[in-house]
């Protein structure tokens, strides 16, 4: 499968984890904070065909800089102010950044992946977004 194709491919699954958990979201399935967790837990096994499928430094970096800027974009529009909409992506972006400049290996960033999986899903309840990335830094 060429780059074009795998960017394609998780740009559709993304936009329907998106739609499934604002459909549940809507009937009343999911919590919000359960919509969020949804989102977050699909979203992230993105990162291995990102990382291995995808060879285009260019269009590794278009799926998290895309979905950055329309979550952005969508919460000025409902007039949300949730840091999570635009640093989850952004962290991606930046993590898939220092990887396409050999700062970290591909598997640096499936860990990260990972680790912030892990401990979203555990702690997200006491901890902000932005410390869990922080504290995953350093």
């Amino acid at each position: 499968m060429n780059d074009l194709l795998w960017t394609l491919a998780l740009f559709a699954y993304v936009s329907a984890v998106l739609a499934l958990a604002s459909a549940l979201l809507r009937k009343g399935l999911l919590s919000s904070e359960g919509a969020r967790k949804t989102v977050h837990i699909l979203v992230a096994f993105t990162i291995l065909p990102m990382v291995y499928g995808i060879h285009s430094p260019w269009l590794r970096l278009a799926g998290p800089a895309a979905f950055a800027l329309i979550n952005a974009w969508l919460g000025k529009r409902r007039g949300e102010r949730r840091a999570g909409l635009v640093l989850y992506p952004v962290s991606i972006f930046i993590m898939t950044a220092l990887m396409n400049a050999g700062v970290l290996s591909p598997l640096s960033v499936i860990a990260f992946e990972e680790r912030y999986l892990l401990e979203y899903v555990f702690y997200s309840q006491d901890l902000s977004i932005l410390q869990l990335q922080c504290r995953m830094l350093f």
